[in-house]
């Protein structure tokens, strides 16, 4: 069979596509009174960063081929908004690594970036073992942490981060039906199964999930899309944490 890497950032440029397609006439409809609408109404990016002073998040997307795994990325961040500390782990196997465009030519790497006790710049990169020569600028250790939020800090399209606060804005109007609340109103879930065709005519099936806080940050996220007759199948998942205590490093 063809080898059919997906790069981690595509797969969550995926997510989103999945999220935004059903968001294209939002602006037609009216949230409905009710509970749902308390909590959506009380979502805003700028609580939601304050909210937030520590943070992990763990992003894994597998490649399946005929139900036999083929390839995974592993993605885990950890960042702290006082020291401005910024930690991320990325694991590939599989097909994920190769010299292809679409591929990772790492099969482990590291950035460790933060202001120490007298504000200077710290940051190292360490890919499969060996540590690169890299600088960074007050702006780029800023930018990594903001980047936990949103992975493209220069906009607001994120591809990475986990505030979906605005993605849930822009849904439950006209898709009401697919978001509920937990029993202490706690938690907004939102779970949407769709059908597609890939390019050579099978029947690809989408099913996709998140649950974010009251902040509107992602608590946990699955997306499957798989063929029927699963000859292939891309799984990616997100669990978040916040406001827990890091064990932070000092250098890599």
């Amino acid at each position: 069979m063809v080898k059919r890497t997906i790069h981690l950032d595509k797969i969550l440029i995926f997510i989103l596509l999945v999220i935004v397609s059903f968001a294209l006439t939002s602006c037609a409809s009216e949230i409905p009174e009710g509970n749902i609408k308390d909590f959506v109404m009380e979502i805003d990016y700028d609580k939601s960063y304050e909210y937030i002073k520590t943070g992990k998040s763990v992003i894994t997307s597998t490649y399946y081929e005929n139900k036999v795994e083929d390839g995974k990325v592993v993605l885990t961040t950890y960042i702290d908004k006082d020291s401005m500390y910024y930690y991320t782990l990325k694991e590939v196997s599989g097909s994920y690594f190769g010299n292809d465009k679409d591929d990772y030519n790492f099969y482990q790497q590291e950035i460790l970036s933060y202001f120490d006790e007298a504000n200077n710049v710290v940051v190292y990169q360490k890919t499969d073992g060996i540590l690169d020569n890299v600088s960074y600028s007050e702006e780029d250790v800023t930018d990594s942490v903001k980047s936990f939020f949103y992975s493209d800090v220069t906009s607001n399209y994120h591809s990475g981060g986990v505030y979906y606060g605005d993605y849930v804005l822009a849904n439950v109007a006209n898709y009401y039906q697919f978001f509920s609340l937990n029993d202490d109103e706690t938690e907004l879930t939102y779970s949407v199964n769709t059908k597609s065709e890939t390019e050579d005519g099978k029947e690809l099936i989408n099913m996709h999930s998140f649950t974010v806080d009251r902040y509107g940050m992602i608590i946990s996220l699955t997306s499957r899309a798989f063929t029927r007759d699963y000859s292939m199948e891309i799984l990616t998942t997100i669990e978040c944490e916040y406001n827990i205590p890091i064990n932070k490093l000092i250098n890599l």
